[in-house]
């Protein structure tokens, strides 16, 4: 039986992997993006048609809490580093073409597998798993936004 521990270094290992030789290819699409607690660099390449694969590196949030106590409201937040594997499927893109519609910056909807590594602590590593459907839109030829949304497993 494969343990858990086996399963977390394995995917470890390929997701750098996949980092490093995203990294290494000519052509590129470099970003710097915001997340609600984080900042991440984020590298996206072609791949084929409709098809991208995004690397990312930088600090996330991965996890928040709420408690109520009678006389007690408390929140917490984790942030972490973190190198993410994106590979991504644009959905609508030829639609957005036919309709005259902008499809610069890959300007359309998406659904991606985002596998994520991030510091758990000083001695522990996680790697999480979501998968997403997304919204891209481009504002000016340097400037765009997404809204993304999925579940999230953490191995």
């Amino acid at each position: 039986m494969i343990t858990k521990k086996i399963v977390k270094r394995v995917l470890t290992s390929l997701l750098l992997l996949m980092a490093l030789s995203s990294n290494a290819q000519v052509s590129s699409n470099h970003s710097l993006s915001m997340t609600l607690l984080g900042l991440e660099y984020s590298y996206e390449h072609a791949l084929a048609a409709h098809w991208s694969l995004i690397g990312r590196a930088g600090v996330a949030s991965y996890g928040s809490s709420i408690s109520m106590y009678p006389n007690l409201f408390q929140t917490s937040w984790t942030i972490a580093p973190d190198i993410v594997v994106e590979p991504r499927y644009y959905t609508s893109m030829d639609r957005r073409e036919r309709l005259g519609r902008d499809t610069h910056n890959n300007a359309s909807d998406f659904v991606s597998l985002r596998i994520a590594g991030y510091a758990a602590g000083f001695e522990s590593f996680s790697v999480s798993l979501t998968p997403m459907y997304g919204i891209r839109r481009s504002e000016t030829k340097h400037w765009f936004h997404e809204f993304t949304f999925g579940p999230q497993w953490t191995i």
